[in-house]
């Protein structure tokens, strides 16, 4: 069982990452769907992959709750730098961490309500990160105990149009612009639809080619649980509920991609 996993961000790689249910970190370089090999212990949990730095590509790969590691591509299985911010307390058990796929040098670590900061993933330490306290603020002040979906703008960065999303626990949805520059008490805006549930948000999909349009899910059993916005980044978002007739027993996962048949919207 698979809770995440991430695609190598250069044209035309192949390479796959995912962390498994206590069967650990697996990758396919070579994409044709075998020759999976292990390359870290644990409970695989949330995963990502650089592009090109100085020659190298790094996998950044955590096990549960809370810890993380980066990997030189060509370094042996089961070895890898542990770079968790050493401020971090255990968060969700399943760890979550969001390397920006466009920008693979900004990376995003949570722990319970807090979120770190470093943009400068492949010389990350445990000690060279940036506490984010204006977002553990925010996600506080709505009740809520844990951060549980983190999600990017695509594309290359620009500070004056790219924004970090951030889900909670119970519902609170915020928005933290230009993330790689913002200061560490800037406060994030809450875009929480005022019709969302109260509940778990699963996941967070953003357009690529539009990034004032979100998808947000809740994983929660018997709720209202996809919603759509085409103004992401408006003071107060528009929230339309699009589930239709997906009535399904829990959303956990979506994705807004780009396909030979234009964008698509993919809910799992």
């Amino acid at each position: 069982q698979y809770y995440y996993v991430a695609l190598d961000p250069r044209s035309g790689n192949g390479k796959v990452i995912g962390g498994a249910q206590d069967n650990e970190t697996t990758r396919n370089i070579s994409g044709t769907g075998v020759d999976y090999e292990m390359v870290l212990s644990g409970d695989g949990c949330s995963v990502g992959l650089s592009n090109e730095i100085s020659g190298n590509t790094y996998e950044y790969v955590s096990w549960q709750n809370g810890d993380l590691f980066r990997r030189n591509s060509s370094s042996p299985a089961h070895t890898g730098t542990f770079i968790r911010p050493s401020t971090a307390t255990d968060g969700l058990f399943v760890t979550l961490f969001h390397l920006d796929p466009d920008n693979t040098q900004n990376i995003y670590h949570v722990g319970a309500t807090a979120l770190f900061r470093n943009t400068s993933a492949s010389t990350a330490t445990t000690l060279n990160w940036t506490e984010m306290t204006g977002v553990e603020t925010g996600i506080s002040a709505g009740g809520a105990s844990a951060i549980t979906a983190i999600s990017s703008s695509r594309g290359t960065y620009n500070a004056a149009t790219s924004s970090l999303f951030i889900g909670s626990d119970n519902g609170t949805l915020l928005r933290l612009d230009n993330p790689q520059n913002a200061a560490a008490a800037t406060a994030p805006v809450d875009i929480t639809g005022a019709s969302f549930p109260f509940a778990y948000i699963s996941s967070i999909s953003v357009n690529p080619r539009n990034d004032d349009t979100v998808l947000v899910t809740f994983s929660n059993y018997s709720t209202q649980s996809i919603w759509w916005t085409g103004n992401a980044n408006s003071a107060t978002p528009t929230w339309q509920l699009v589930e239709g007739n997906l009535t399904l027993p829990s959303v956990r996962s979506s994705v807004i991609a780009v396909t030979n048949a234009g964008v698509e919207y993919f809910v799992g």
